[in-house]
């Protein structure tokens, strides 16, 4: 039973940083790519909002798919491994794939801040 509950914990920490990421999303076409670029302060402060945000998105979805993998046992760096793959370890290779993309948005947004 611990089994589907964990996993169940991982959907929704991964569903939540989902939703972060869509808040997220909007807030770089409100304060990134419209016209409140030209209001300084509510700009910086957008941005800022921005940045803190897929922060803390990638620190949450990082432990969380960390704890996940820890509680069930999944490596997905083991070599002697690599014929055994399951969909566990696949979950947590994408999830690991996401956190990539988001350091990706958010060298992206530092940089245009910047």
């Amino acid at each position: 039973m611990s089994y589907s509950i964990s996993i169940g914990e991982f959907s929704k920490s991964i569903q939540n940083s989902c939703i972060g990421v869509s808040v997220a999303s909007i807030l770089i076409i409100l304060f990134i790519l419209s016209p409140l670029t030209s209001y300084t302060l509510a700009s910086m402060i957008g941005r800022l909002v921005i940045i803190i945000l897929l922060v803390y998105i990638i620190y949450y979805n990082t432990t969380n798919t960390n704890k996940f993998a820890e509680d069930l046992n999944v490596n997905i760096w083991n070599e002697g491994d690599w014929g055994n793959w399951n969909p566990l370890k696949t979950n947590v290779a994408w999830s690991y794939i996401f956190n990539l993309f988001l350091l990706v948005l958010l060298y992206n947004v530092v940089k245009k801040c910047w």
